[in-house]
């Protein structure tokens, strides 16, 4: 796998640098990248190299659109590296596959590089994302290895999908360890060079071509994106004849689906023709194919095409003719993240989804499946599950989703011999005959045999034993015992088997087990340890922790059972070791010498380590030392890319130590990044009472004020006269606060003033705020004048930012005036402005108009969107307009691609 030194890569193209367009100069000696433009990221990326050429390992990931100078950047700040340092690109066989293979190698003073770091992190059909996450998370926390830099390049849409937290309700956390990983560590960048950039950009382009005719063409500040080739491509793509813009098609709506990024040839051939008419099916010559690939693939403006051939080096033995072509086509990024958001409405043609079964790579076939699903194509949906690695369970709870239990049980079972998940165990017990003791025991002995165990499946296996009989009845104690043998699986079973060893045989027994299991997990030594210590026997509790490279919870035990025997000096030692191991264990060990009365060397263990630099700083203002509290927050935040909390806790380090200015800066950083306090904070009194002038405690207030959207609890606590509170909100309005003309002008209407709210709407509406047409259409709707109403939500809608929410709120109102038919037509405008929801609106309105065809209609358009739930509405007014037999084939089998409800089909079975 490539591994080069740095000051060896000669061309930074494999690198997977988007290639500059080309001009026509005469100039051989241009170099092979355009002249760098520095931009605010790059400061980011520079302080995230020193601190690794300092000897600190480090993670950074640069997000941002594509052809927007993600992975340029990442190579002007590597390559200033001193000399030794080493660059890793995992790529073959496979990029995930790679970084797997190879993590466990890399050493000190080396470049992890992972351009689109999402096909390394998101693998849907298998837990190696987040294996590779946690190894990451180690080298980057293992001193013996680093210093490392691993540097990662991706999308927004994926950055959000790794770093989001789980919602509720999704049973699990399937990317705890790549947001652990991933969060906090990310440098954004911008579409466009800000105005700066582009005179440094303008400088530059003096003595580079190819940076001079960006400039010179490129859109609202996008140079970047005119250097990578985007605006020809985009221009080569729009102009594309029939047959070419029909693979593109293909191409785009595929990957938007969830297909890989290498689409096979027979894929795309086969998929364009849906996006072709019986006009332009007709018209299209018999090598129509072969000249729409050759302009999908020529290259625009020096840089690659459209679709980009892969060809595999795939081996035969001498004399073994090629069967076909098996060359894979790549879209341009540009191009695809075009696609997902200009074609995220568009219906996908039947020939597609038929392609993709037939032609498709069967890694994306999980995801291929949930887009199948989500669009109640629940036939098209099953057979990807049928085939995907790991999509047993998906398919089980469609089928179970469908009213299909018995045809869900065999997918049940294989989801749970494959994986060992607890839901899916639940499932099969659900349905399995487990009355009598031979049933129960026939269900453990397959649990035992074939299913992989898992710590989650405690609860559903102490159910089944406690049926087996107590402890003292032989076959359920052999299950008890045979539970406890997994050392994690499940704590009760320990507790039985150690209850009963005890009752029979006495603790010594107990210890001569537990003595048996300690090689096998840490569990059972602390156990162990637990029992020496009480039978007396403390000094051999410490010499079996201290054995075999005890953890950080081993340590701090230890450390504690030292501190009983006098033997403080030792306890010192351990706890240091504990500090090193997690940063609960840290702060741990740090309170422990607390409590010992070693302030001193608690606090001197707390700032030792940066990795857990918060905590010390915590500590550190515990103890009510804030100025050295305020160095530790201030290398927290130059050390990590600070997130929103270290930003905050900073602010409030700086406000302590009377800095007010820097403080106000780095709390608006804070809000910036995404903190939203909900309370006021403790800047007021603070700052007062450092003699902090009236003017400058005003605008910390009025800075925090700004980042709390809904200022109701602020107002009811606030026993302020209505004027008073009125000129507070009148200054957030000025300061452009989201909400709070809203609430000034709920505050006017309650005193009786409705006209001066109304006059004052109309006055901030001619001075252009964004809100006030929002606002004087509501009024004039408190006042009974609907269509005067409707006139200024049309122009909320058509003038601000608020769009469509102008054409929903209309249709509210003229549906509850009774005009059901105008309602329509304002919900239709609100979903062609752009609320896709709405259209959740217009059925209910056509429904309540008898109109169940065009409720349906609009059903499956949603369905065609990807929206959940759209299938089942459609049922439900089935149901309603008397169609039982529609509706129950409907809920079992789903939409057909042209929107039709599908025939019976019968369920997958598994091989």
């Amino acid at each position: 796998m490539p591994r080069w030194s740095i000051g060896d890569v000669s061309d930074p193209l494999v690198l997977e640098i988007h290639r500059s367009v080309e001009v026509l100069t005469g100039d051989a000696n241009l170099p092979l990248l355009p002249a760098y433009v520095r931009r605010v990221h790059d400061d980011v990326l520079d302080t995230a190299v020193a601190e690794a050429a300092a000897g600190r390992s480090r993670l950074v990931c640069v997000v941002g659109e594509s052809s927007t100078g993600k992975t340029r950047a990442c190579w002007e700040a590597v390559r200033r590296l001193p000399a030794g340092w080493e660059l890793w690109q995992p790529v073959a066989p496979g990029r995930a596959q790679a970084l797997r293979n190879g993590l466990t190698s890399v050493g000190p003073r080396t470049v992890v590089w992972l351009n689109e770091a999402q096909l390394f992190f998101q693998t849907p059909s298998s837990g190696l994302g987040e294996e590779l996450a946690a190894g990451l998370r180690e080298l980057l926390n293992d001193p013996q290895r680093g210093p490392v830099l691993v540097v990662a390049t991706m999308w927004p849409g994926y950055w959000h999908e790794l770093t989001a937290a789980p919602k509720d309700g999704e049973g699990g956390d399937a990317r705890s360890e790549a947001r652990a990983l991933l969060a906090g560590r990310d440098v954004q960048v911008a579409r466009r060079l800000r105005p700066s950039e582009l005179e440094e950009a303008r400088r530059a382009a003096q003595s580079d071509p190819r940076l001079a005719l960006a400039v010179e063409n490129a859109i609202e500040g996008q140079v970047i994106q005119y250097l990578a080739g985007a605006p020809a491509l985009l221009s080569r793509y729009e102009s594309a004849p029939a047959g070419a813009r029909s693979l593109m098609h293909a191409a785009m709506d595929a990957q938007r689906l969830g297909h890989s990024a290498f689409l096979p040839y027979g894929l795309l051939a086969e998929g364009a023709e849906g996006y072709l008419t019986d006009e332009e099916w007709d018209a299209l010559s018999d090598d129509w194919l072969e000249t729409a690939m050759a302009y999908a693939a020529a290259p625009v403006a020096g840089v690659r095409g459209a679709l980009v051939r892969r060809r595999p080096r795939t081996r035969r033995t001498p004399g073994e003719a090629a069967s076909g072509d098996l060359s894979c086509y790549r879209l341009a990024d540009y191009l695809d993240q075009h696609g997902r958001t200009t074609r995220r409405d568009e219906p996908v043609p039947e020939a597609l989804w038929r392609a993709l079964l037939t032609h498709g790579d069967g890694s994306g076939y999980l995801a291929l499946g949930e887009s199948a699903e989500k669009r109640g194509l629940l036939r098209i949906a099953a057979q990807f599950y049928a085939q995907a690695k790991g999509g047993a369970q998906g398919l089980a709870r469609l089928l179970e989703d469908c009213k299909r239990p018995e045809d869900a049980r065999p997918w049940w079972i294989r989801s749970t011999t494959e994986t060992g998940d607890s839901f899916a165990l639940e499932r099969v017990l659900k349905t399995a005959p487990c009355e009598t003791p031979e049933q129960v025991e026939k269900i453990l002995t397959w649990w035992w045999e074939e299913v992989p165990k898992q710590s989650s499946q405690e609860g559903t296996l102490r159910s089944l034993i406690r049926r087996l009989g107590s402890a003292d009845d032989p076959k359920a104690l052999l299950w008890w015992q045979r539970a406890a043998e997994q050392g994690d699986i499940d704590s009760e079973a320990e507790r039985v088997v150690v209850g009963h060893i005890r009752e029979t045989d006495g603790p010594d027994a107990v210890l001569a087990w537990y003595m048996e299991r300690v090689g096998s997990t840490r569990w059972y030594r602390k156990k162990a340890a637990d029992l020496l210590v009480e039978l007396g026997r403390t000094e051999q509790a410490i010499s079996l922790l201290a054995s075999s490279g005890p953890d950080g919870f081993d340590s701090l035990r230890l450390a504690e059972l030292l501190l009983k025997r006098g033997k403080d000096r030792e306890a010192v030692e351990w706890l240091a070791r504990a500090a090193q191991d997690s940063s609960y264990c840290h702060r741990q060990a740090v309170q422990v010498l607390v409590r010992m009365g070693q302030r001193e060397l608690a606090l001197e263990l707390a700032k030792q380590n940066d990795d857990y630099l918060t905590n010390a700083a915590t500590l550190f203002e515990e103890a009510g030392r804030h100025t050295e509290a305020l160095a530790l927050w201030r290398r927290a935040a130059a050390v990590e890319h600070p997130d929103s909390q270290v930003c905050f806790c900073y602010a409030r380090s700086l406000a302590r130590n009377n800095e007010p200015a820097e403080a106000l800066a780095w709390y608006q950083r804070s809000v910036e990044r995404g903190r939203y306090p909900t309370t006021e904070p403790w800047e007021t009194e603070l700052l007062r009472s450092q003699g902090t002038s009236q003017a400058d405690v005003e605008e910390w207030h009025y800075t925090y004020l700004n980042t709390v959207h809904f200022l109701g609890k602020r107002l009811r606590g606030w026993s302020a006269p209505t004027e008073e509170k009125l000129a507070w909100l009148f200054e957030l309005v000025k300061r452009g606060h989201p909400s709070a003309m809203g609430y000034a002008i709920r505050r006017l209407c309650d005193a009786g003033r409705e006209s001066e709210a109304l006059e004052w709407a109309l006055e901030r509406a001619d001075g252009g705020d964004d809100r006030a047409p929002w606002e004087v259409a509501s009024l004039y709707a408190a006042a009974g004048e609907l269509d005067l109403a409707l006139q200024w939500w049309e122009r909320s809608a058509q003038q601000t930012s608020y769009r469509y929410m102008g054409y929903v709120e209309g249709a509210r109102a003229l549906r509850e005036a009774g005009r059901t038919k105008e309602a329509v037509t304002w919900s239709q405008r609100a979903t062609a402005a752009g609320d896709v929801e709405a259209v959740f609106l217009t059925v209910d309105l056509h429904e309540s108009l008898g109109r169940s065809d065009e409720a349906l209609a609009c059903l499956w358009h949603l369905a065609e969107l990807g929206i959940y739930g759209s299938t089942d509405l459609a049922a439900d007014i089935l149901q309603r307009a008397g169609r039982e037999p529609d509706a129950e084939q409907l809920r079992r089998y789903g939409w057909e691609p042209d929107g039709s409800i599908a025939a019976a089909w019968p369920a997958p079975l598994p091989a």
